[in-house]
């Protein structure tokens, strides 16, 4: 999937909104969408489960996996099953914008910028194509959403083969690694 980082969203990211944006910032952005594009490694998994819900959390069914929490409960309670989703651009956009925060600070904000309009397209992408399949589907939740708790990140990344498959992986304190990515639930209807 070719990504097209739009800038105005870039700027958006970075609290910038507005007609009168000065051309050293839209400079700026400009060639880190440049530098940004030309580093991303876009790469996404889903895999549908069916799911029940019961007393309030939502199971997995042929896993050992729920999710506990009433705002995911209420999202799900009425699909027969759901997809999980991962998305990630890649370790490239972490060592850019590390490496751009030792010596061009605002640089490496706008790469970081740019890399969530890339992140959100490539969402955006994997729901469209999830839609296409299954036509009835919710919009997409994400584990830390809510009371959708991110201590599930781990075992959600796992039912994946996240790890192996796109090299998505997540911390003890169950941040995503690569950091621009995304992982979520799009519920199944009739």
């Amino acid at each position: 999937m070719k990504i097209d980082i739009d800038i105005y969203e870039a700027l958006s990211y970075m609290g910038i909104r507005g007609k009168d944006i000065p051309e050293d910032m839209l400079d700026l952005v400009k060639k880190a969408k440049a530098e940004t594009e030309a580093i991303i490694k876009p790469r996404f998994i889903y895999s549908k489960f069916y799911i029940s819900a019961e007393n309030e959390k939502i199971l997995l069914l042929g896993t050992d996996v729920s999710f506990k929490g009433l705002d995911i409960y209420n999202h799900l309670k009425n699909c027969y099953s759901c997809c999980l989703i991962a998305v990630t651009v890649g370790n490239d956009v972490d060592k850019h914008i590390n490496r751009y925060m030792l010596k061009d600070k605002a640089f490496a904000l706008a790469i970081d910028a740019c890399s969530d309009d890339a992140v959100e397209q490539l969402c955006d992408y994997v729901e469209a194509q999830i839609k296409r399949e299954y036509k009835n589907i919710t919009y997409r939740y994400s584990p830390g959403y809510g009371d959708f708790d991110l201590s599930i990140q781990a075992k959600f990344l796992n039912l994946l083969n996240a790890q192996r498959r796109i090299g998505l992986s997540c911390t003890s304190t169950n941040i995503l690694t690569p950091r621009k990515s995304v992982t979520a639930v799009i519920g199944i209807g009739e």
